[in-house]
């Protein structure tokens, strides 16, 4: 051994203390081995503890100098007086300085699993080529003066064993370049705690070599390097084995660039308090245990591989932040817990992953910003944050199985660019100053649930894929879907916040109901582009804001509800059809609106049931007509305006009703049309006029006003007023369309091209009043309910009218010179072929004396076909400039001026008195009213039979 005079080890100590800040291992790897006290034998120096503590097992020794040079093998001999120790204690004044091979043995020259303790004030360093092959390992690096007491103290037995209470922290470093095999534990406590890129920590090594050479200790350090120590079972897993690595200095920290495994079932711990913080670009792998990183000053920084198993990891930082680079790589099985309170919050560009447990990132300063991966396969994954906010950037991903929860109460809200992919239950809740923002893609199978009442609102501008619950709840600014929604089953977005709820791009649904619901001050807007389908299923919308629900797009499902209040129903835009289309009922219900056309003349509503409307202190549709205030809307070519109707396609039947609950009086109309397909009518009630039209269609296809009435006690159609335009028809021979006109002052107008069958359902309503009633190409078949007046009315065929009331008054039969062009064209040639009218008085409210009915039809003009022919049913008829009675007064003809002659050649007119079975045809009773019969002025009364000539001169009248 070659030995270094007392005088010169000064030179050497400074030398030491220079290298040590330049390139430690590079320096003194070069020195000879100096062991204090200690004489070598051809490289390899046995090493004795010269002290022990009274229970006699821990060994001590001191050392001026501990450095053992490459190829040199030192052997702490565990043994001491005929008793081994667990301990060896080695306290060194100088650098310890290992170079070669240092081993734990008995007294026999075997591998012994003995703690060695190494401590000074002065640091380590454990060279590229050195190994410390050892049970346990422990390194202390106190500040001197706590260090020169503690070696003062030794004589007093009863702290000799208190070693490490009795030690304070210094300033040195231990720095780690080859490589420590520890059986058990590892404890390193530092200022400064280097390990280098191909050194190694190996701890709960299952393996009792003790090493004679390098090229043995790199064999076995190979095979240690190979072995995957979170496999359950590997050959070198030890029952026990933990890893401490403490550092504490003002301007230290922990740096892991090589390799740190624990083999053992044991628990991995650094802690660092260090302005350098911890930062791993190495691997730290912990086999069977927990995994600790405890960081209070600087940053924790992980380029490289931190890795647990079967256990809990844990980043905890109250420094400067936690970083994962993007070739870092955290993954733990078992639970994950990763908590900043640091002030530059949590960045992972790499990947942190954790299965079969709870994984929780807890950030309280800062942004919690996912650039990498974020991965759990286990029961919970959490993100919380309580920083500026919580970011998953474009390129980050977050991939969970189980549930998912994700919180931010911070300034800068939630925003997910990249990606969330998730397995269970999951809820995204942000209740900070900002936005949610989906801008990427979501994905999940299970529950979801997004929820916001940060002020800028919640905004799904990506993608939201979902299989189970999905909701959106927002309570402040706006809800606005941009992107596409899709899930499978049950929907709900809920807004309360201030902007409404706005779909400008796509949400389709299946299995369960979409419901769209919005509280807030304004309302549901579904813009042009934006599509709502709901497969199979339900879409419904409701709202309660000022600027209602307006439909510019698309929405569809296997039913549309809708409930509005407070506001208008707005449908439709400038391109488009179809904007509702049903699969089953379409259901409006608008209390203090009205359901308005945006002004298109496309189909706005279409549906494979029924449609069903109810407005209250609002209408539906626009008036329209020529005098849009009038008696009449019209039948002209001017008295429809599909921009200003609500227009529908509807399979099955159609209710609609506006009521005036506040007593208004306001005119709360309904305007409704079609085209090309039939409004099947079981109630259209208005507090207001009814205006309905069903028109062709680009194809020709015609359509009728039918009666579908499910319950035939109730009117078809009523209103104050009543238009009815049909291409096809309105009402059928054997049912007909049932009406009320529920205002004396309002008036009716009807047009069909085929027939038209009609009646006045309610004996209440005392008067009707037409204006204009033309069947182009058909019958006319009506039935009145009160006194009617009919300002012109004519048909192609047949025309019969009966009133149960006791005036039929019609100005213009067989012609219509108010309107010579209706909504079809010109119709100055429309002529009957026969024409019957009938006026009943059977109904009390219009009858004059209850006892004797009064009965009255006058014509004032007409027009038939040539050989038509007009029978006439009353008590008194006023036509072709004649007045017959035929009642109460008797029964007589006289010229009356007050109606003109019939117009056509060879027109046959017949009158006769009400009889018993005109009451019956329309199935009321006979008995309703009394009968009058011609009486016979023949007042012979012989009832002989004569057969001669008779003589007399009297003539029989």
């Amino acid at each position: 051994m070659i030995q270094i005079k007392a005088g010169k080890r000064k030179v050497v100590a400074s030398l030491l203390t220079f290298c040590f800040f330049l390139q430690q291992s590079f320096c003194l790897q070069v020195l000879a081995t100096n062991i204090s006290g200690v004489n070598g034998n051809n490289g390899v120096f046995d090493i004795t503890p010269t002290a022990k503590n009274p229970a006699g097992d821990i060994g001590f020794r001191k050392y001026q100098n501990f450095e053992l040079s490459e190829g040199d093998i030192a052997n702490l001999i565990f043994h001491l007086q005929g008793q081994d120790l667990s301990k060896f204690v080695n306290l060194v004044d100088n650098t310890i300085n290992i170079q070669g091979i240092v081993n734990a043995v008995n007294k026999n020259g075997d591998f012994n699993n003995g703690h060695a303790v190494f401590i000074s004030p002065n640091g380590m360093v454990v060279g590229a080529s050195g190994v410390l092959n050892v049970g346990s390992l422990s390194v202390l690096t106190p500040d001197q003066d706590s260090y020169d007491k503690y070696k003062s103290d030794l004589s007093r037995p009863s702290l000799i064993s208190d070693y490490e209470s009795r030690l304070g922290q210094g300033n040195a470093t231990v720095q780690i370049d080859g490589k420590v095999l520890a059986r058990d534990l590892v404890n390193i406590n530092a200022s400064n705690v280097n390990i280098s890129q191909n050194a190694a920590i190996m701890a709960g090594i299952k393996d009792a070599t003790k090493l004679l050479s390098k090229a043995q200790a790199e064999s076995l350090f190979n095979q240690l390097v190979k072995a995957d120590n979170t496999v359950s079972g590997n050959s070198f897993a030890n029952k026990s084995g933990t890893i401490k690595i403490t550092s504490y200095g003002a301007d230290g920290g922990i740096n892991v660039a090589g390799n740190m495994k624990n083999f053992g079932a044991g628990n991995t711990e650094l802690t660092n308090s260090g302005s350098k913080g911890i930062n791993i670009s190495g691997k730290v792998s912990n086999g069977n245990g927990n995994t600790t990183l405890s960081n209070s000053n600087g940053a924790v920084n992980v380029s490289g591989s931190l890795v647990n198993n079967k256990g809990t990891m844990s980043l905890l930082n109250t420094g400067s932040g936690i970083k994962v680079a993007s070739t870092g790589n955290i993954s733990n099985n078992g639970t994950l817990l990763v908590t900043n309170n640091g002030a530059n919050g949590i960045q992972i560009d790499g990947s942190v992953s954790n299965k079969n447990g709870n994984a929780t990132l807890t950030n309280e300063s800062g942004a919690l910003l996912v650039n990498g991966t974020v991965s759990n396969n286990g029961t919970k994954l959490t993100m919380t944050n309580t920083g500026s906010g919580l970011k998953i950037s474009s390129t980050g991903k977050v991939e969970n199985i189980g549930e998912l929860a994700m919180s931010n109460s911070g300034a800068d809200g939630i925003i997910i660019a990249g990606s969330v992919n998730n397995q269970g239950i999951a809820n995204v809740t942000n209740t900070g100053t900002g936005e949610l923002l989906v801008s990427g893609n979501y994905t999940n199978k299970g529950n979801s649930t997004f929820t916001n009442k940060g002020a800028k609102g919640l905004t799904i501008g990506g993608s939201v894929n979902n299989n189970g619950k999905l909701l959106f709840d927002n309570s402040a600014a706006a809800l606005t879907v941009n992107g596409t929604v899709t899930n499978t089953g049950e929907l709900t977005a809920a807004n309360s916040g201030a902007n409404g709820l706005l779909v400008n791009g796509s949400i389709t649904n299946s299995t369960g109901t979409a419901t769209l619901t919005n509280t807030g001050a304004k309302g549901i807007t579904v813009a042009d582009t934006a599509k709502v389908t709901n497969k199979d299923n339900a879409v419904n919308l409701n709202n309660t804001g000022k600027s209602g629900i307006i439909v510019k797009g698309s929405v569809k499902g296997k039913g549309i509800n809708i409930d509005n209040s407070n506001s208008n129903v707005v449908i439709g835009h400038n391109s488009g059809k179809d904007y509702l289309t049903s699969t089953s009922d379409v259901n409006i219900n608008i209390k203090d609106g009205s359901l308005l056309n945006y002004g298109t003349k496309s189909n706005l509503i279409k549906a494979d049931k029924n449609l069903n409307i109810d407005v209250e202190n609002g209408t539906i549709g626009l008036g329209v007509g020529n005098c849009e205030d009038g008696v009449c809307t019209g039948v002209d070519p001017n008295s429809r305006d599909f921009s200003k109707s609500v227009n529908v396609d509807v399979a099955g039947n159609i209710n609609a009703q506006t009521k005036d609950t506040k007593n208004t009086n306001d005119n709360y109309l309904i305007n409704m049309a079609s085209r090309g397909s039939d409004m099947n009518i079981d109630r259209i009630h208005a507090d207001g006029r009814v205006i309905l039209l069903a028109d062709y269609d680009e194809n020709g296809k015609a359509g009728s006003l039918l009666n579908a009435a499910s319950d035939a006690s109730l009117a078809n159609v009523e209103g104050t007023s009543i238009s009815l335009i049909a291409s096809d028809k309105i009402g059928d021979a054997n049912k007909k369309l049932t009406f009320n006109q529920t205002d004396v002052n309002g008036g009716m107008d009807l047009l069909a091209i085929n027939d038209i069958n009609i009646k006045g359902l309610d004996d209440k309503y005392t008067q009707t009043n037409i204006c204009t009633m033309i069947s182009r190409e058909g019958n006319i078949d009506a039935e009145f309910s009160g006194n009617t007046n009919i300002r012109e009315i004519t048909a192609a065929d047949g025309i019969k009218v009966v009133t149960r009331g006791a005036e039929l008054n019609i100005e213009n039969l067989g012609k219509v010179p108010y309107t010579p062009e209706d909504y079809f064209g010109p119709n100055e040639n429309i002529a009957p072929k026969t024409v019957d009218l009938t006026a009943l008085d059977i109904n009390k409210g219009t009858r004059q004396d209850p006892l004797l009915a009064d009965s009255v039809v006058k014509v004032t003009n007409g027009r038939v076909q040539d050989g038509g022919k007009i029978n006439v049913v009353a008590d008194n008829v006023y036509i072709d400039g004649e007045y017959t009675s035929q009642g109460k007064d008797g029964f007589f003809t006289k010229p009356d001026d007050s109606t003109n002659p019939i117009e056509g050649k060879d027109v046959e007119i017949t009158k006769r008195p009400v009889k018993p079975e005109d009451v019956t045809a329309i199935g009321r009773d006979e008995d309703e009213r009394n009968y009058y019969e011609p009486v016979d002025t023949d007042t012979d009364t012989d009832t002989d039979t004569d057969t001669d000539t008779d003589t007399d001169t009297d003539t029989d009248t």
